[in-house]
């Protein structure tokens, strides 16, 4: 069984991707919840996929499945996405 693991350990499974979905709240200073609209607006037409969530202060990023050997690009999107949300705000 060891070898076996350690045989199927090199596999590379095209079918098996990654996917991220980030779910936030945006809120002031004070905690208070804030209406994310305006903000969901402004990543209209970026390559960035924001949508609305449950309540009026939350907002989701999702990102497309991603191959396993390109997990370093899926990394290098949510830093992208960072970085403009912290722009944004």
């Amino acid at each position: 069984m060891k070898t076996r693991i350690h045989h199927d350990s090199e596999r590379y499974d095209e079918t098996f991707r990654v996917g991220v979905e980030i779910e936030a709240c945006l809120l002031d200073d004070n905690g208070m919840p804030v209406n994310a609209n305006p903000l969901i607006k402004e990543f209209e037409g970026t390559k960035y996929k924001v949508d609305y969530e449950y309540g009026i202060c939350q907002f989701e990023y999702k990102t497309l499945p991603t191959p396993m050997d390109r997990l370093l690009d899926l990394n290098t999107e949510i830093e992208g996405f960072i970085e403009y949300l912290d722009k944004s705000i």
